[in-house]
């Protein structure tokens, strides 16, 4: 299963998806490139009756192969999906059109957005051509965007946004392997990891440590000055992000 699991998905799903993707090349770079003409009338996109031609300019990959690679998933347990079922969400195109209420699991195992249409159809999303995703999640807005420089294409989860200060998360899925122990197998397993980072006014990068509370030792003085006195005052633990995340909403209602 292990040989299966890595030949389909390296080489089929992202060797072939990506060439076929890319390597309908000039047409798709031209294509993409008018997408700009198509959405500067159109405020709001469905994803119904998607010709090939409109699929590349509204950033569809070509999904087969994928698709076909992560059947693979259903022998590894632990999920490598951002939630368990899919989700109602708005997609943000780099240009501002927007494409609603469509249904998307997020693969956190290959950076890959799924999709699917209003027939039913599952396709995968060129992330180039999508700047931002968000959906409500457990009554709380997920606004997914592109905010690290290091890695322009991958979406992290925004926590707080104001100006060029982004406090986000990566959340992603590692796939632990099955092993042969003595007469046993072990089941493969995917596993889920967080970290968290800052970006600063001058576009770096920070690794932070929720319990260290070394967040706010990346942001601009004045800013930080601010938080830690509210901190003080409302006598706020921040142990767990939900603790930053009620800080942040406080923090921006005041």
């Amino acid at each position: 299963m292990k040989k299966t699991l890595l030949t389909l998905f390296c080489c089929a799903a992202f060797g072939l998806v990506y060439s076929q993707s890319c390597g309908n090349g000039g047409s798709a770079g031209s294509i993409g490139g008018s997408a700009g003409s198509i959405s500067s009338s159109i405020s709001s996109y469905s994803l119904r009756g998607f010709s090939s031609d409109l699929g590349r300019a509204m950033g569809v990959k070509n999904t087969r192969n994928y698709l076909l690679a992560i059947k693979n998933y259903d022998d590894i347990q632990g999920s490598p999906f951002l939630t368990k079922d899919a989700v109602t969400a708005t997609l943000v195109m780099n240009n501002d059109g927007l494409i609603e209420n469509v249904l998307v699991k997020i693969d956190i195992f290959a950076n890959e957005i799924i999709a699917t249409n209003d027939e039913g159809v599952d396709i995968v999303l060129d992330t180039r051509f999508y700047k931002e995703v968000f959906f409500t999640f457990n009554g709380e807005l997920l606004s997914l965007k592109k905010v690290n420089p290091k890695h322009p294409n991958v979406f992290y989860e925004v926590l707080y946004e104001s100006g060029n200060i982004a406090f986000f998360k990566e959340q992603k899925a590692k796939l632990r392997e099955g092993k042969n122990i003595g007469i046993t197998q072990s089941i493969s397993r995917f596993n889920q990891h967080k970290k968290y980072f800052v970006s600063g006014e001058d576009g770096a990068v920070v690794k932070v440590n929720l319990k260290k509370r070394d967040v706010f030792d990346h942001f601009p003085e004045l800013e930080a000055v601010a938080f830690r006195e509210y901190i003080k005052s409302a006598k706020i633990k921040l142990k767990m992000e939900k603790d930053y995340k009620q800080l942040f909403a406080a923090m921006d209602d005041d």
